[in-house]
């Protein structure tokens, strides 16, 4: 009857208490804590039992009685590792629960010593290297001192102290710690003193502007740096000059010049300072102009010429080039058309002529809502129209066995038949559709076939008079051809001496001729207008390398807008009257504008749209990109 009992009460105490390990009813919490190289203190949570047994390493220690629940330890050994564990008793049943484990490991019984023979040796203004010898003991790191402060932490037996500033005197002290908080004598001080800095830090590089603004009432633009050097080791502070004037001082590599102008150009350089107040040489410049946005439109390609037109609804349409280079080792030679139309970029393929990507391309926008393009195919030598009407592309070809084409333009009358210009093999080709079907002649003659100087543009007058501008190799001079009167009448435009290259033109409204190139002998942005009766020439941009890769188009107020890339800094500039005077921009220089493998490459494209806001197709970065001051 007894034995029934015991058994009974044993199930009901495994009922009670909350689990604890190998199913025992009663759990205990257990700390364990060393109190020096050869002590330690054991604390338990209390419970209703008969006795407590407390085991070390898996053996008894021996038996504590409540209201005992802690036990201290004094004949432990240094240095070692040791885990306990509590038993609850309860008469006669036996153990009826158990702690955690707790475990823990007693510090050495040596401290560490004192590091020896500390020295101090200046590298620069900016640097005092530290040595030692090692402490002998059981320990972590040493802490190193500087001024009785201290100053930082280190496992091994050197410091290059970086922090130093010149003609100054530095006291450094070491001491050694062990991981349980024991550190021993610090050195005697050692002390060492900089010497006077008098060398700039070098100049901060890849200066860059973006035009970002803060909200619409807040124009701003971030410009951005990499870190410039200096032989203290440290650079202090970078000065922010914005045209020219200082403006800002700040610690860090990025700057926000915010609360500016709208559609203003501002032009910032960097120098960095170091604790003497040494000042480099200004990095930069780099401009931005407000009110100009950048976007990708497509990050999938190797964009290689483009051209952009605006529909009646001010919508955006951009053809292009795809010339990236497929795992197969060629291009991938497809014709491809974007639009932002829906609210954000969406690109298409038009038609593949790989593996060669053929010459440049134009692209038009027409009131009834169709777009073509032409452009040429390298592959098969052929001249191509594409057309959209409903959303799907038509491609005809319309010329055939056209070797070396480098130049395609297109212009409309306003019958809506289509014009074009051409140069296979350097013949400059005019040919239209007027009659229905196309017909062509040669106008002029480049000289030769390949590259920059193989240019050639059109535009057509209320009229469908066309007007086209071209290089002539040859002579070096640029040339202007029409037949507004009847025949074709050919005029040298301007005699300075290879200046005509990647011409382009428009008219306005009045029919007065506009035309924009570049100058290679001197590296300059020109135009040239017969506005005032009789042609007029000027450089509108003469700083850097510039003038490459231009588009022009005029507005319907008659005020001229001009893109083209600064081959200097790789950026996408802008040039205007619209103010009145002629004035220019930087509109990208954060992205890589251009082809570096060539003297161009920025493949611009301009259009202007109802309300006068201008919008630019480029290459950016190897990308297409677009940017709009809308």
């Amino acid at each position: 009857m007894l034995r029934l009992f015991l058994i009974a009460l044993v199930t009901l105490l495994a009922g009670c208490g909350g689990g604890g390990g190998d199913g025992l009813p009663v759990t205990m919490s257990l700390s364990a804590t060393a109190t020096g190289p050869t002590s330690a203190t054991l604390s338990w949570s209390a419970e209703s039992v008969s006795y407590y047994s407390v085991y070390m390493n898996g053996e008894s220690l021996g038996t504590t009685y409540p209201p005992q629940t802690s036990v201290t330890l004094t004949t432990l050994t240094p240095h070692t590792r040791y885990c306990f564990r509590v038993y609850a008793v309860v008469f006669p049943l036996g153990t009826v629960g158990q702690s955690n484990e707790a475990c823990i490991t007693t510090p050495p019984s040596v401290k560490p010593s004192m590091p020896t023979d500390l020295t101090a040796t200046v590298v620069s203004p900016g640097q005092i290297d530290l040595a030692w010898t090692a402490s002998i003991g059981d320990f972590s790191g040493y802490r190193i001192y500087r001024d009785d402060s201290y100053l930082a932490a280190t496992a091994g037996t050197s410091h290059a102290d970086t922090t130093a500033r010149p003609s100054t005197e530095y006291c450094y002290a070491v001491s050694a710690y062990d991981a349980w908080g024991y550190e021993s004598p610090k050195t005697p001080p050692v002390c060492a003193t900089t010497p006077a800095d008098t060398e700039t830090p070098s100049i901060p590089t890849v200066v860059k502007a973006l035009y970002e603004p803060l909200s619409a009432a807040n124009p701003a633009i971030r410009v951005t740096w990499q870190p410039a050097y200096d032989n203290s080791g440290t650079v202090a502070l970078y000065n922010v000059y914005r045209d020219g004037m200082f403006h800002s001082q700040v610690t860090e590599l990025e700057y926000t010049d915010s609360g500016l102008a709208p559609l203003t150009q501002y032009c910032y350089t960097i120098t960095a300072l170091d604790y003497a107040n040494n000042e480099s040489a200004p990095g930069g410049p780099s401009c931005a102009t407000t009110s100009w946005t950048s976007a990708m439109v497509d990050g999938t390609v190797s964009a290689r010429w483009t051209a952009i037109d605006v529909d009646t609804d001010d919508e955006v349409h951009i053809a292009y080039y795809d010339n990236m280079w497929t795992g197969s080792g060629q291009q991938a030679g497809t014709v491809k058309y974007a639009t932002d139309a829906s609210g954000v970029w969406q690109a298409t393929a038009i038609d593949s002529v790989a593996p060669y990507v053929g010459a440049s391309i134009d692209l038009l926008a027409n009131d009834d809502g169709s777009l073509n393009v032409a452009y040429y195919d390298a592959t098969y030598y052929l001249l191509k129209l594409a057309t959209r009407t409903t959303n799907i592309w038509m491609v005809e070809t319309i010329a055939s066995n056209l070797l070396n084409v480098i130049t395609v333009g297109m212009d409309r009358d306003a019958a809506g038949k289509l014009h074009l210009v051409v140069n296979p093999s350097g013949k400059v080709t005019y040919m239209n559709n007027t009659t229905g079907t196309w017909v062509s002649e040669v106008i002029g003659d480049n000289n030769v076939i390949f590259g920059h100087a193989a240019t050639c543009a059109i535009a057509v007058d209320a009229v469908g008079k066309a007007h086209v501008a071209y290089y002539d190799y040859a002579s070096g001079t640029l040339k202007y051809v029409t037949n507004q009167a009847g025949g074709w009448i050919t005029q040298t435009i301007d005699a300075v001496p290879d200046a005509g290259m990647y011409t382009t033109i428009a008219l306005d409204d009045d029919g007065h001729v506009h035309l924009a190139y570049y100058d290679w002998t001197n590296g300059d942005l020109r135009y040239a207008s017969n506005a005032s009766g009789g042609w007029v020439t000027q450089t509108l941009d003469s700083t850097g390398d510039v003038g490459r890769d231009t588009a022009i188009a005029v507005d319907a107020a008659g005020h001229v807008h001009v893109s083209y890339i600064d081959v200097t800094y790789h950026a996408l500039k802008y040039a205007t009257n619209a103010k009145g005077a002629w004035a220019t921009y930087v509109i990208d220089d954060y992205s890589y504008v251009g082809d570096p493998y060539s003297d161009g490459g920025g493949y611009t494209s301009i259009a202007v749209d109802s309300a006068g806001a201008v919008h630019i197709s480029y290459r950016g970065d190897a990308r297409l990109r677009y940017a709009t001051n809308r």
